[in-house]
C-alpha cells in the first residue's frame, strides 16, 4: 500500500472528527472576536468631601446610603435617643440609637406582681388543704366517739380529699 492510499484510508477513517473539530474552533473563534466590550472604568483619587444627604428614620425600616450600606434595628419602635449627628464618624458596633421601650418595662411589671398573686394565691390555696385535712381527721375521730353521723364524715373527708 503507498503512502498516498494509507493517508486517504487514515483521513477517510478520522474526517468526522477533523470536520467536528474544524467546526469547534470556528464557533470558539466566532464568540471570541464578538464578544462584548468590557465597560470602561474610570479611577479617582478618594478625597474628603461634604456630605451629600442625611437620612432620619422614625420608624423601623431599612436605610440605604449612597454607599449601599443597609441598617435596619433588630426590634421595631420609635427612636427615644439618636446617639450619632450627622456627618460623625461611627465604630463598628457603637450604638447609634436607643429605641423606646418603657412598655416594655411595665409588661415586666406586669408579669412580675402577677407572677407574686399566682404564688400567694397557690400558697392560699395550700393552707386550705391543710385545714381540710385536719378537719378530715378530728372527724374521723369524732365519728369513733358517736358524735357525728356518717353523712358528715362522709363530707368532711370528700372536702378534704378535694383540696
Amino acid at each position: 500500500m503507498s503512502i498516498a492510499q494509507q493517508s486517504k484510508t487514515i483521513f477517510s477513517k478520522y474526517k468526522w472528527y477533523v470536520i467536528a473539530g474544524t467546526g469547534v474552533l470556528v464557533v470558539v473563534a466566532l464568540a471570541y472576536f464578538n464578544r462584548a466590550k468590557p465597560p470602561e472604568v474610570v479611577l479617582l483619587k478618594v478625597e474628603r468631601g461634604t456630605v451629600e444627604a442625611s437620612v432620619s428614620n422614625n420608624r423601623a425600616g431599612t436605610v440605604k446610603a449612597c454607599r449601599r450600606a443597609k441598617m435596619s434595628p433588630p426590634a421595631g419602635g420609635q427612636i427615644s435617643k439618636l446617639k450619632v449627628k450627622k456627618g460623625q464618624r461611627v465604630a463598628a458596633g457603637q450604638v447609634l440609637l436607643e429605641l423606646w421601650h418603657k412598655d416594655l418595662h411595665a409588661q415586666e411589671e406586669l408579669a412580675q406582681e402577677q407572677s407574686k398573686t399566682a404564688r400567694s394565691r397557690a400558697s392560699e390555696v395550700c393552707a386550705l388543704a391543710d385545714a381540710a385535712q385536719r378537719e378530715g381527721e378530728r372527724s374521723v375521730q369524732l365519728k369513733e366517739q358517736g358524735f357525728i353521723s356518717s353523712q358528715l364524715l362522709d363530707k368532711s373527708l370528700t372536702e378534704a380529699k378535694g383540696r
